[in-house]
């Protein structure tokens, strides 16, 4: 992994991955400011390695307004630093946390963009594999940008929307049936977790709150019709689309690119801002 070909320093934490800590950074020649992800190879497995290998590459590679930004990495000795555009806003998670269910014109914005980065990887032959609002940054103009592609596999084709790997990866609360019961899926689990991220974004917390622990989660979602609640004071066109995104029958699923043309997102002004 070639180094950047800037001096830095590393400010304030301001977030922690599965593999390392997230700080703030500068740019000491243009006093950009960054966010630097510090990794100790010692402490991970070489699996867990070849994951944050897997994630470098596709960030070099995928470039688009709702994808985060990749800069550059700089390692020393084990230590490992992976340099992205900083997002002040935080997380969609963070921003639940602080205000609560967000008003449904901006549950619209954020789907929309969403949707966007989602066409735009699937249509490169990517899985994200872990959309949920902790991996959903916020810019300041409110745009947001799709984070942590450490989950994220590459497809052996783009002909197929599914039947592509049969990994269990994610985190369940946004983890589609099919992934859970370890069967082959495709780009349709991610939109799953885009109907489960709605959810979230519209009352400020994880879906399936019914479930009180782990198994009857995994239970919930593989083995029955179960759908988890919908706030019955969302609009209709709203309630449409995360239920389309959310059909149990990923073959039934919407997809990303379809979703853009649903008409709870084509309200959305097509100017936002990016």
């Amino acid at each position: 992994m070639p180094g950047p070909t800037f001096q830095f320093k590393v400010g304030d934490l301001v977030g922690k991955g599965a593999f390392g800590k997230v700080y703030q950074a500068m740019n000491l020649l243009t006093g950009e400011l960054m966010a630097v992800k510090c990794v100790d190879l010692q402490n991970i497995t070489e699996e867990e390695q070849q994951e944050i290998k897997n994630e470098v590459m596709l960030l070099r590679s995928l470039k688009h307004a709702h994808i985060v930004q990749y800069i550059g990495t700089h390692q020393m000795d084990s230590s490992l630093s992976i340099f992205m555009e900083f997002c002040p806003g935080g997380s969609v998670a963070s921003l639940c946390q602080s205000f609560g269910g967000f008003p449904e014109p901006v549950v619209a914005q954020y789907t929309r963009q969403v949707a966007e980065g989602l066409a735009f990887i699937h249509s490169h032959a990517v899985m994200h594999r872990d959309i949920k609002g902790a991996n959903l940054l916020v810019a300041a103009n409110g745009v947001i940008k799709i984070a942590d592609f450490g989950a994220s596999a590459q497809l052996r084709g783009t002909m197929t929307e599914n039947a592509d790997t049969c990994s269990m990866r994610g985190t369940p609360y946004w983890m589609a049936p099919e992934v859970i019961k370890q069967e082959r899926y495709g780009r349709a689990a991610d939109c799953w977790s885009m109907g489960m991220t709605m959810i979230e974004m519209a009352t400020g917390t994880h879906p399936w709150k019914a479930a009180t622990n782990k198994f009857s989660l995994l239970y919930e979602i593989a083995s029955t019709d179960h759908l988890p609640d919908i706030p019955p004071t969302l609009s209709s066109t709203c309630r449409d689309l995360i239920l389309r995104a959310i059909a149990r029958n990923p073959e039934e699923r919407i997809s990303a690119a379809d979703s853009l043309m649903h008409p709870f997102l084509v309200q959305v002004k097509a100017n936002h801002l990016r």
